[in-house]
């Protein structure tokens, strides 16, 4: 039997983020490697996934100068 309560509804598009360099404003290019100026071909995330880079990047000695940014910051 289906249930007739309504399913809760959650806004996707809060927890998704920007990764950017407060230096020069560049974002994190979608490949996760480089930055790039705009937005088009900029990394997009949720915050757990940005942590993950982050991690990823310092275990292999590599500079991260990007912090979290959200989505209606940009």
């Amino acid at each position: 039997m289906l249930s007739t309560r309504p399913r809760p509804t959650v806004d996707h598009s809060a927890l998704r983020c920007r990764l950017r360099d407060p230096k020069d404003r560049a974002y994190l290019h979608l490949s996760g490697c480089g930055a790039t100026t705009g937005t088009t071909y900029a990394w997009l995330g949720t915050p757990r996934q940005a942590d993950l880079l982050r991690t990823r990047a310092e275990a292999r000695g590599e500079p991260w100068p990007f912090i979290i940014v959200e989505l209606e910051g940009v």
